[in-house]
């Protein structure tokens, strides 16, 4: 039995702004601004969104 290999595509790329503590633009929309200020500011919600993105991708490791 031979293995095979293949390659999935991915639905989102991971960008520099989506990782904490990514340098800020100064063309970046105000919302965002506003998104990454509330989960610096609420570690509930931040860490809910951690359980999210490592949840993402344990699921995408079983397929």
């Amino acid at each position: 039995m031979r293995g095979r290999l293949e390659v999935a595509e991915s639905r989102r790329q991971i960008r520099e702004a989506d990782l904490d503590g990514h340098l800020q633009s100064q063309n970046e929309a105000p919302e965002r601004q506003a998104v990454s200020q509330r989960l610096r500011d609420d570690y509930q919600l931040s860490e809910a969104l951690n359980l999210l993105k490592a949840l993402n991708v344990v699921d995408r490791r079983r397929r």
